[in-house]
């Protein structure tokens, strides 16, 4: 349930035509600011060193960036009562950059994080159903959404912020 949970996320913030990048430009913003840049994501199940979260300078990575991995352990039901099992899992999803102008990157960044936000949002539009099931898992609710700040969170990646995702699960093949 957790691969399929960050690569259900993961590939829609990525997609051409649904994904965050195609929001960027109309997300509200103050007079003046420019619309934040476009972001390359990675995910904890494709990318080795988001998968430990071991960022390093010489990585060759390009930024802006989003980085989706779990945030907690999984909870799930523990016996299967019915044809089903619930899980929720919470994934963290991180806009990193190393922009020698941190202002300049924060706010592309928390601009851009508002972007992801509508894209979750799009994620559970009914229409959307396809690209929110991978495997028999499908991603059925999304129950809460916070911000983190970098200060909140100890981690080793040019941290701009990032939000919590926690969803309720549900595979249909336990």
């Amino acid at each position: 349930m957790e691969l399929e949970a960050v690569r259900i996320v993961a590939d829609f913030l990525k997609h051409p035509d649904l994904g965050v990048n195609t929001r960027l430009a109309a997300v509200p913003r103050d007079a003046g600011d420019p619309a934040p840049k476009p972001f390359t994501v990675y995910d904890r199940t494709r990318d080795p060193w988001a998968a430990r979260l071991q960022y390093s300078p010489e990585l060759k990575l390009a930024f802006p960036a989003l980085v989706v991995v779990p945030f907690r352990e999984l909870k799930m039901q523990g016996e299967v009562m019915t044809t089903y099992r619930d899980g929720y899992p919470e994934l963290l999803i991180a806009a990193i950059d190393k922009d020698p102008d941190a202002a300049a990157a924060v706010e592309g960044g928390l601009y851009g994080l508002r972007a992801v936000q509508q894209t979750l949002r799009a994620l559970h539009d009914p229409a959307n159903v396809a690209h929110r099931t991978r495997n028999s898992i499908v991603l059925a609710v999304s129950e809460d959404i916070r911000q983190l700040s970098p200060a909140m969170l100890d981690v080793a990646l040019p941290l701009i912020g990032a939000l919590v995702v926690k969803y309720r699960a549900r595979d249909l093949a336990p």
